[in-house]
């Protein structure tokens, strides 16, 4: 009897923790679980062919071919695809947690007769998914949606939907200098009074073999030039570009060119700036969309560049 007694206490033990157990409803599903959680449409991110968001804040149309994603208003932009991989999968990822009514007798009860929101997306040899947004729930945080010609009416989210009420400027790079930092040779700037040069006296297989002076006096290491180059690919915009044609552009309060080493010959890349309320509008030169920096980042990387002049 006593060779089967730690047996036996084991199975009390067991038998005690599932009795407290289903006691204190481990073994019941919430009524979230029981709800579940479901995706909201059927999603891959093959064959797309196009993106389309429309709410009060932004109208996008992006568009796939030749392999590459474009703005259909502003072809010339370069995209961030990664960005636009990010919006597909918020899409594949969106949930719903419950279904508000099959079979609403009125959608405008739900805000969905002119819906906020519109997200639809095209897909080449498939059906198109449209996802639209009505009226916010009383209780806050979510909305009511419907897709496609379905009129059942779901709850989903806010943060879902806020991940796809994407603009322009989430899609684009935001950066409008270009760097190319082992093709650099000189960088040349001027803004309002200030102004400097720094350019690359000598080349070298190694970092500590490549020279430069700014000013013509002072001397760069490799990693200085570097660090100033990485300054000006870090301007970036928060705001949609704005076109050329929308500003004067035939005497720039800020310039900038960068002359670069490409296969044996030398190549000069400029970028102008004109002055909004508190931002440069900068470009380079011949492009026909600027990109808004701060004002004071300029000021402020000129005046630090000025200073041993």
């Amino acid at each position: 009897m006593k060779q089967w007694l730690p047996t036996l206490l084991l199975v009390l033990v067991c038998a005690g923790g599932i009795w407290y157990a289903a006691a204190n409803d481990f073994f019941v599903e919430s009524e979230e679980e029981e709800k579940g959680v479901n995706e909201l449409v059927a999603l891959t991110n093959e064959n797309i062919e196009s993106i389309s968001i429309q709410s009060a804040e932004n109208d996008v149309k992006l568009s796939y071919a030749d392999g590459k994603w474009n703005l259909q208003a502003k072809p010339d932009l370069r995209i961030n695809s990664s960005n636009i991989d990010g919006w597909i999968n918020s899409l594949m990822l969106m949930v719903y947690s419950e279904v508000i009514d099959e079979k609403p007798a009125n959608l405008g009860d739900f805000g969905l007769d002119n819906p906020a929101e519109r997200f639809e997306v095209k897909r080449k040899g498939k059906d198109t998914i449209v996802v639209e947004v009505g009226d916010e729930l009383p209780t806050g945080g979510s909305n009511y949606v419907k897709v496609n010609d379905s009129k059942a009416v779901y709850k989903v989210s806010a943060a879902d939907i806020d991940a796809l009420n994407k603009g322009e400027v989430d899609f684009i790079e935001k950066n409008p200098i270009v760097v190319n930092y082992d093709g650099t040779r000189r960088i040349q700037a001027s803004w309002q009074e200030l102004s400097f040069d720094l350019q690359m006296t000598a080349d070298g297989a190694t970092e500590e073999e490549k020279k430069w002076k700014l000013h013509g006096k002072k001397d760069y290491k490799y990693s200085e030039a570097k660090a100033v180059l990485t300054e000006l690919l870090s301007w970036t915009t928060t705001v949609a570009t704005k076109s050329v044609s929308e500003m004067d552009t035939s005497v720039p309060d800020f310039r900038l060119t960068l002359t670069e080493s490409l296969e044996g010959r030398q190549i000069e890349r400029e970028y102008i700036g004109m002055i909004g309320a508190d931002e440069v509008w900068i470009l380079e030169k011949g492009d026909q969309w600027a990109y808004s920096i701060n004002m004071a980042t300029v000021q402020t990387f000129m005046a630090k560049m000025n200073k041993d002049k």
